[in-house]
């Protein structure tokens, strides 16, 4: 498994954001999050170091599939 590719639905975080409710994710800029749910287009659910929450979609970017992702 030398290369391995982006999943499609794999953004990047842009801006800090404290999560306020108990279903929200604390995201750190530079993050990065696997999109599950983007059915609000404000509020998009996803999964960052095995915690799935809510976050605000504007606070996130999509990854190009040339970049590679900051372990």
């Amino acid at each position: 498994k030398s290369h391995r590719l982006l999943p499609t639905n794999l953004y990047v975080v842009l801006y800090n954001f404290k999560a306020r409710h108990q279903d929200e994710l604390d995201l750190k800029a530079g993050y990065k999050v696997t999109v599950i749910d983007t059915s609000d287009p404000d509020w998009w659910k996803g999964k960052c170091f095995g915690k799935v929450g809510f976050f605000p979609s504007k606070y996130v970017s999509k990854l190009s599939s040339g970049e590679k992702p900051l372990q």
